[in-house]
């Protein structure tokens, strides 16, 4: 269950993934966990925030009942599996998906995909978010630019599940317009955004050409975070951008061990003449051993590693 007070792991896995990508898997995104919310809400006959009363072994009683899409009384009944583990807790506001005419209804999808509302405050946030997603329809435009509101919200669960949504294929919103991912790319290297969307910025921007160039293009902003900076190098390498391979030997001088390392494998993957002529030096001299190593590595796969590195 999506939780409003800290990411939940699926999406921090997705990030990591993504990051780490081959450049055509990062630029479209990954499939897997909750299918994206639109898609979810399209599927339901009700839409409603309420808070659990009471939870038996076959209902789960939800009160309080504002009804977002549909006609639900203020207080109704959901089916639940009895046989199956589900984490509904008394009290707890929840957005519910559902089908059905009536009570009792049943859950679009599995109840560990209901996102939970921490307050008043979250509850009025998602009622509002939610009639812009309904509004939106299936315009994949108008769907893209809600998402991306709520990215760069104050809710960390709805920055949660928009990020989910515009990295996921099933969504159909990869690759954003050319524009976005400028804008994108500028959201990226803001240091005032939370760390979640400028990671997510980063990967969407990096869907495009212009996005790419756009985060390059500030190459000292890119490296307040290793991840962006490693999405900007692997996308720049992927679309040819001009500067990339300048961008990837100036990382090579990043003060973090592991950004080091993670350039040494983009120069083995790219096969950046001028960055495989710096690795003898990073061999002999890096101040990290797991990066002298990795580059001792990448040389003897080339067929490049000298004699005085060899028993290294």
């Amino acid at each position: 269950m999506y939780a409003g007070s800290a990411p939940p792991l699926l999406v921090a896995i997705l990030l990591g993934s993504l990051a780490f990508a081959s450049p055509a898997r990062a630029q479209h995104g990954m499939t897997g966990g909750p299918r994206p919310l639109h898609l979810r809400l399209a599927e339901a006959d009700v839409i409603a925030i309420g808070t659990v009363e009471a939870v038996s072994d076959g209902r789960v009683t939800v009160g309080e009942v504002a009804a977002l899409r549909g006609e639900a009384q203020p207080r109704f009944e959901v089916k639940r599996a009895p046989s199956r583990e589900i984490p509904f807790s008394v009290g707890v506001s929840l957005l519910l998906p559902l089908r059905g005419a009536r009570e009792p209804y049943v859950l679009v999808d599995d109840a560990r995909e209901l996102i939970s509302l921490r307050d008043a405050a979250a509850v009025t946030a998602w009622r509002a978010g939610i009639d812009a997603l309904l509004a939106a329809g299936d315009d994949r435009r108008a769907l893209t630019n809600v998402y991306v509101a709520w990215l760069e919200g104050d809710d960390d669960a709805m920055r949660d599940a928009a990020g989910a949504a515009l990295l996921d294929p099933r969504a159909g919103l990869l690759p954003v317009s050319p524009e976005l991912a400028e804008a994108r790319a500028r959201a990226a290297l803001d240091p005032e955004l939370p760390l979640v969307a400028r990671r997510i910025s980063a990967i969407l921007a990096g869907g495009r050409a212009e996005g790419t160039a756009a985060l390059l293009a500030d190459f000292s902003a890119a490296a307040l975070d290793p991840q962006v900076l490693e999405t900007a190098l692997r996308n720049g390498i992927h679309w040819r951008v001009d500067g990339a391979d300048d961008a990837l030997l100036r990382a090579l001088d990043d003060a973090r061990p592991a950004v080091r390392r993670a350039v040494v494998k983009l120069i083995e993957s790219s096969a950046s003449a001028r960055g495989l002529a710096r690795l003898p030096d990073v061999a002999a001299h890096d101040a990290d051993e797991g990066v002298r190593r990795e580059a001792i590595r990448v040389l003897n796969a080339r067929g490049l590693l000298g004699e005085r590195h060899g028993g290294e």
